[in-house]
């Protein structure tokens, strides 16, 4: 893929290993994406001013959750695609539901971002259809 068509993706995390870990995940595995900014809270992440087509967010911040955050991300760049990715069990069915957020991730498996990155990649391209949902290599 060119780098035109590469993913820009915004990580946003406010733990800074997870979100260190997150970017060296993206940055070395995903060979569609590149990582174009980092933010460790909800109002960071809206001032970020470079592009993005993708915004991978943690959901359990404080000040504003993941949720909170995909709203405004979604008025702001109406056109990005937002994953929500958590550790909690318990929030799974409100993320899933929710109509900014368009893909759900498992934390435990953020190794495992580059197929969910893929799929993105081709959504854009208009090779497959958006999806919202859990993605794991099978």
């Amino acid at each position: 893929m060119s780098d035109q068509q590469r993913l820009r993706v915004l990580l946003v995390d406010d733990e800074p290993h997870d979100l260190e870990q997150l970017e060296r995940i993206v940055k070395f595995v995903a060979k569609d994406a590149e990582v174009v900014a980092t933010a460790a809270s909800g109002d960071e992440a809206l001032a970020v001013s470079a592009p993005f087509d993708v915004a991978i967010v943690d959901y359990r911040m404080p000040q504003m959750n993941g949720i909170e955050l995909a709203e405004q991300l979604k008025r702001d760049h109406p056109d990005c695609t937002v994953v929500i990715i958590t550790a909690f069990e318990d929030a799974r069915e409100e993320i899933l539901e929710h109509p900014a957020v368009d893909h759900y991730h498992e934390k435990a498996l953020i190794y495992e971002v580059e197929p969910l990155l893929e799929k993105i990649a081709a959504e854009r391209r208009g090779e497959g259809k958006k999806r919202r949902g859990l993605l794991r290599r099978k």
